[in-house]
């Protein structure tokens, strides 16, 4: 997959809590070449964070001040700094979000306290353990060694060597873990107790993604930016993640104006699982201004919702696609694109194959890749507010314009003459019309209480 993945993937995340069990930190250290090679996930860098973002392990059991409990798909753990720390160094990553608190938006203000303070806390013990760990360890030896063979003696030596540089932990980078729920002050505060701490490399804003308003989120990032403290130099020179942030590519062009450097993605899953394919524009036209109409491949291009489509994504689920031998994106340099169809799609999803979201996800995670490879264009090249600009201006326009005359059409519902007289009702029906009752107020009566009865009379409900 990652191989199929066009432009080239820059880096993979994992999450430390999805390795507590089956397979463990004991399994990965016995292997002894980390969670890149033992995945075998070729020469990209690797990102280590407390959460998976196609899925929220926390909140089925409460956490203590030793630690917090995960659920995984091995059941229920409670997971402590030492636990923890262990596990990421099994992993062996370039770069690590240490142990957080985690907690929901809807958090009371009493437990958002509680949660920074021991997010804080984890910190300094994740720190100190990491020293540990980024030691020369002795016990990689003695398991190498263990087969008293040719090739064991062989392992043992290359493990020596290694061991005697130093240990799994050493180069890897810690970004500290930032808490406090929905609340900008709290998020501010928590960021402060950590500050420009030694020993970090950046930071990672957690606890997003988890119930507040996506607009929100720009703010609540910049609440633990500002509470940081930093110098700009010093600012410049740290990292920031943040955690759930992303819902689609609206909310990562926010992130990133907020200051965010790398985000973790959960939308490119929920498409792929949903049968869509990805077809939102990537570069404005040539020449395009603030102010300027969307222009070629804007908004409402080649969006049809009858065909189950509009100007972000295809539904592939839609019949009209069933004979249809296009790509799923024409232009498009993907697997998917380059050797399959929408219709062969189609007959996949119909059919229940695995391998129809398999081609869904390389087409899916390309473009969102190409997209972030936009993003990171237009900041190079100091463009990045222009480029902004223009995608908002995107969302701004209606996906299907309405055909003339439209929003004015009647529908006529008739039928014989009831009790009180009434032949026929005509209503207007516009653009996003709500259901319509014609009965109210027409002379019906219905005995109170009576929920669910039929109501004395003829029936006069007509939806519109």
């Amino acid at each position: 997959m990652l191989a199929a993945v066009t432009p080239p993937v820059q880096g993979v995340q994992l999450s430390v809590m999805q390795f507590m069990e089956n397979p463990d930190a004991a399994t990965l250290r016995q292997y002894g070449r980390g969670a890149a090679a033992f995945l075998a996930l070729g020469p990209h860098p690797l990102l280590a964070s407390n959460r998976d973002p196609t899925m929220y392990e926390y909140g089925t059991r409460p956490a203590t001040e030793k630690e917090v409990h995960v659920c995984i798909h091995s059941g229920g753990h409670m997971v402590g700094p030492a636990r923890y720390m262990d596990t990421v160094a099994a992993l062996q990553p370039d770069m690590y979000v240490t142990l957080c608190d985690e907690i929901t938006a809807d958090s009371r203000p009493k437990r958002i306290a509680t949660s920074a303070r021991r997010t804080a806390a984890w910190l300094g013990t994740c720190l100190e353990l990491a020293v540990q760990h980024s030691q020369p360890q002795p016990q990689q030896q003695q398991d190498a060694g263990a087969e008293g063979t040719a090739a064991g003696e062989a392992k043992a030596a290359a493990a020596r060597e290694a061991a005697a540089a130093a240990g799994p932990l050493s180069g890897s980078l810690a970004l500290a873990a930032l808490t406090g729920g929905a609340l900008p002050a709290e998020r501010a505060r928590a960021a402060k107790a950590v500050g420009d701490r030694p020993g970090i490399a950046g930071y990672a804003i957690c606890g997003l993604g988890t119930g507040e308003d996506p607009a929100q989120r720009p703010a609540l990032i910049a609440a633990s930016m500002e509470g940081l403290g930093l110098a700009p130099e010093a600012a410049a020179g740290r990292v920031v993640f943040a955690s759930g942030v992303v819902g689609g590519p609206d909310e990562l062009l926010e992130a990133v104006a907020a200051g965010v450097d790398l985000m973790d993605c959960a939308y490119v899953a929920q498409v792929t699982t949903g049968g869509y394919a990805l077809t939102f524009p990537l570069r404005p036209p040539p020449g395009w201004q603030p102010g300027d109409a969307p222009g070629a491949g804007g908004a409402g291009a080649g969006a049809d919702v009858a065909r189950g489509s509009d100007d972000t994504k295809m539904n592939l689920w839609a019949t009209a696609y069933r004979l249809d031998k296009g790509p799923l994106l024409p232009g498009c340099g993907c697997f998917a694109c380059a050797r399959h169809s929408r219709a062969y799609v189609h007959h996949l999803l119909n059919a229940h194959e695995m391998l129809a979201e398999v081609l869904l996800e390389a087409h899916n995670t390309s473009h969102m890749n190409a997209f972030c490879q936009a993003v990171r264009e237009a900041i190079a090249e100091g463009r990045f507010e222009q480029y902004r600009a223009w995608f908002r201006s995107l969302r701004s326009a209606p996906l299907v314009d309405m055909a003339p005359g439209a929003a004015g059409a009647k529908r006529r519902a008739s039928g014989p003459a009831g009790a009180d007289g009434e032949a026929e009702v005509e209503a207007e029906a516009g653009a996003g019309a709500a259901p319509v009752d014609l009965a109210a107020g027409a002379g019906a009566e219905e005995e109170a209480g009576s929920f669910g009865r039929r109501q004395a009379g003829r029936a006069k409900w007509v939806r519109v």
